[in-house]
């Protein structure tokens, strides 16, 4: 067996495996470093010393993990005799659990406990919240002047003030509170939060996450006995354990003659704080056991030099590096290709998303489609983030997966209420999106008061009014349809909150953010969304609404980029305003999403932990996006999350940022120094897809060239636009009392009276920078009642007649006075 390790590993990775077993061993294995290979080794090498595999106990981060080690000690031992299916391989959850299974009655736990799953531990804490807000109220009517002198308590744990107290009402607040007591073994049964909460867990026979791992501990403390066919313990990801997973290690080994414990891992890599794992535990083993022996994994077979040199530029900034016994932590790379990589700068977020995307397209097409999406990894901070991207690639018809759901993002309930007040602003016609948005949320628009609505629409489709037209009169003529009062008062509402909308879109250019807002506020999304499901995602649902801005923004920075090159969209784009691209852009999405295996690859940086690709963009490198600044931000945590995105890149790494705030204080003057533009010849991309055993090409692909259109369109050529807007502009000069166009980029004040509306129409035009992008394009015509310029009718006949006057396709918007 040793000879088969040995043809298998290098010299570090053989002297970690074979070490002998009654040791204390740390592993610190960087990043493609051969981590799982080298750990199912040294399983191997421990069940040919003569361990029983009864006796192993490995954990692992994922059951996942633990079944591929599994797969994998089959595949090296597949011609020994050695019985290694007895091996205790899980995550330390599910090793305690089996243990609390066979052993739980001895620490109190009755028959058929169970474990309080998320749901289950938050109606938990809602009654914990109603008793802890009891509480307070009989404290305050019990204060005396003795209590007043001194600040007032929650309990021994010092959750001090009323602000504080208050604090943990919160279920989630109070959740990840209790979890940090127990993780970090600080509970105190004095604590009432605490109390409480174990007391309903008591109640209904659980037991939580937390708990699993200190009843174990507790269990092994006083009964020692359970746990002593235990030889040797071995830790995967070691620098992800917590506490009293660093507890447990020495429990479960405790009673042997002589420690066996191996763990491996790489300190660097620590990005769970928020799980109160700490990198920490690699200095406090080496502290608890004095004998500890050290070996460091350091031949990188992933990355290249030039990746690794700036991956290790980057973590050698943090001043508190774990060091182990001193030895060089620097990664050596196997690769041949050596391309630079790459850092830009981009005037904003949104132009870096598109930019980001027609940087793979050019890929793609320097490859001829050789290189595969599924291949790249765009790797972000946080999910908003990574919904621009998403966006950016989709609007230019290059398939992707955003990881954890993101692909079904627009078909989400509470999205889809707000993508519907969209079309409504939007469009005069689309029954459907009024239909679906006018009772939500609840305006006493009964089941049978929207029959009527329906039947009213039917008997009047074909005519001469529009959707909008139709409801608009019905919400402002009592008489028009046989509903009750409250149901009329139902559709004047929604209809107003149309019509308000409609004038923030047609009278601002940056629009879409102040739509949300009014969405969720005035409307009442906020409080609807709310309600519509598990409350406890309220926050991730209302999160989500909020990202429909950035995506807005993103898919019109696309279209004006020239990246809807699909035939559906392709000519008539132009004349499309940003909020008729962005609905538009839903309507093609679903033939563009893609799947992990077939699209490039749209995560998290935490999710994305232990993957590689051969191609990664690491963007929003801006201080404060990353690294986060927050009161509980960790910079070093930043630091070492940021190298775990570096290192995921196996051949090629574009970094970026954009102008909008400083970069990042990672990127420093020697992280920029490594990086540049590369140039790309037939024989450089014969290299990068030889590297990766993919086909090469005969001759290099060209890049695409995006020629955007200068405002006004190119010269000696009219855009369809552009004569709307001359045809406009000419017909508010005559109604305004002016005799030339040019006099409306005058600053000379008018002589003639001008409607409020026609003056703002006429500032907005002349103001308004040509080249905004993704912004609202105001109407040249934005007529009301008030108006003179020129006078409304005030009939629907008129209104047609008056329609018939203007350019085609100029937006008129006509609201009748209301009788009160």
């Amino acid at each position: 067996m040793l000879n088969l390790i040995r043809g298998n590993l290098n010299a570090a990775q053989y002297r970690a495996a074979s070490f002998r077993k009654d040791a204390v061993l740390q592993i610190v294995a960087g990043p493609g470093t051969g981590k799982t290979k080298t750990l199912v080794s040294r399983v191997a090498h421990l069940l040919e010393q003569g361990v029983p595999a009864r006796g192993i106990v490995v954990t692992t981060f994922t059951n996942k993990a633990a079944d591929e080690l599994k797969e994998r000690l089959g595949a090296l031992l597949a011609d020994s005799k050695t019985n290694f299916s007895l091996v205790k391989a899980g995550t330390f959850h599910s090793i305690c659990y089996k243990l609390l299974q066979k052993h739980g009655d001895k620490v109190g736990l009755r028959p058929k406990f169970g474990v309080a799953d998320d749901a289950q531990q938050v109606a938990h804490l809602k009654r914990v919240q109603k008793q802890l807000k009891t509480m307070e109220k009989q404290k305050k009517g019990k204060k005396t002047e003795a209590d007043e002198e001194e600040p007032d308590t929650l309990s021994k744990s010092g959750s001090g003030s009323e602000s504080e107290f208050s604090s943990l009402y919160s279920p989630f607040k109070m959740k990840s509170y209790i979890s940090e007591l127990k993780v970090n073994m600080t509970s105190d049964d004095s604590d009432d939060a605490l109390r409480l909460y174990q007391k309903q867990l008591e109640m209904s026979n659980h037991i939580d996450f937390d708990d699993i791992l200190t009843k174990t501990a507790e269990l092994i403390r006083k009964h020692p006995e359970v746990v002593s066919e235990v030889e040797t313990v071995l830790v995967d990801e070691f620098q992800d354990t917590n506490k009293i997973q660093m507890e447990l290690v020495d429990l479960f080994s405790r009673h042997t003659p002589q420690r066996s414990i191996t763990v491996i891992g790489d300190p660097d890599q620590s990005i769970y704080k928020f799980r109160f794992a700490t990198e920490r535990n690699f200095q406090e083993m080496r502290d608890m056991y004095p004998d500890t022996e050290v070996v460091f994994l350091t031949e990188n077979y992933r990355s290249t030099d030039p990746i690794l040199a700036i991956a290790e530029e980057v973590i050698s900034q943090d001043a508190s590096r774990y060091g182990g016994c001193g030895q060089s932590r620097k990664l050596v790379g196997h690769s041949d290709f050596a391309v630079t990589p790459e850092l830009t700068k981009y005037a904003n977020k949104y132009k870096e998303a598109v930019g980001v995307a027609e940087t793979i397209r050019d890929l793609r097409k320097v490859t001829k489609n050789r290189l595969p999406l599924s291949s790249i990894a765009i790797l972000c901070r946080t999910n908003r983030q990574a919904s621009m991207f998403e966006e950016a690639l989709v609007a230019g018809n290059t398939a992707c997966y955003l990881a954890e759901g993101g692909a079904n993002f627009w078909d989400k309930s509470h999205i889809r209420i707000v993508l519907n007040y969209l079309r409504c602003a939007y469009s005069d016609e689309d029954r459907s999106a009024f239909m679906e948005a006018m009772n939500n949320p609840r305006r006493r628009l009964s089941g049978k008061t929207a029959m009527l609505i329906s039947q009213y629409l039917d008997d009047n489709y074909g005519g001469p009014n529009s959707v909008y037209d139709l409801l608009h009169d019905a919400a402002h003529r009592k008489g028009l349809l046989n509903i009750t009062q409250p149901s009329f008062e139902g559709l004047r509402q929604f209809m107003d909150h149309i019509d308000h909308l409609r004038d923030l879109i047609n009278s601002k250019e940056y629009y879409m953010d102040e739509v949300i807002e009014y969405l969720l506020d005035k409307v009442g999304l906020d409080e609807y969304i709310t309600t519509m499901g598990v409350r406890e995602k309220a926050y991730e649902r209302l999160s989500e609404v909020g990202q429909i801005s950035d995506r807005f923004s993103v898919i019109t920075e696309a279209a004006d980029n020239n990246l809807w090159d699909n035939e559906v969209s392709g000519d008539i784009s132009e004349q499309l305003s940003p909020l008729g691209q962005f609905l538009n852009a839903q309507a093609l999405r679903a033939d563009n999403s893609g799947n992990a295996e077939n699209g490039v690859i749209i995560s998290t940086i935490h999710r994305a932990k232990g993957l590689e690709w051969p191609v990664v963009f690491v963007p929003n490198l801006l201080d404060g996006d990353l690294p986060m600044r927050m009161p509980d931000t960790d910079i070093d945590e930043e630091r070492r999350l940021f190298f775990v995105a570096l290192t995921r890149a196996k051949r090629l790494l574009y970094m970026s940022y954009s102008r909008e705030g400083e970069p990042s204080t990672f990127i420093t003057e020697n992280v920029s120094a490594l990086t540049s533009t590369p140039t790309w010849t037939t024989e450089s991309v014969n290299m990068l897809l030889g590297s990766l055993g993919l086909e090469e090409i005969d001759e290099m692909g060209s890049k695409s060239k995006t020629n955007a259109t200068p405002p006004g369109g190119f010269s000696g050529f009219t855009t369809a636009s552009q004569l709307l807007k001359d045809k406009a502009k000419q017909s508010i000069t005559r109604s305004a009392g002016f005799k030339r166009t040019s006099e409306l980029d005058s600053e000379l004040p008018a002589t003639k009276k001008m409607s409020p509306v026609a003056a703002a129409s006429i500032k907005s035009t002349t103001k308004r920078k040509s080249n905004a992008k993704g912004k609202a394009q105001s109407s040249i015509f934005s007529f009301t009642k008030n108006s003179t310029v020129p006078p409304a009718p005030e009939d629907r006949k008129g209104h047609s007649e008056l329609l018939k006057t203007l350019p085609k396709g100029t937006e008129i918007k006509y609201r009748e006075k209301v009788e009160k």
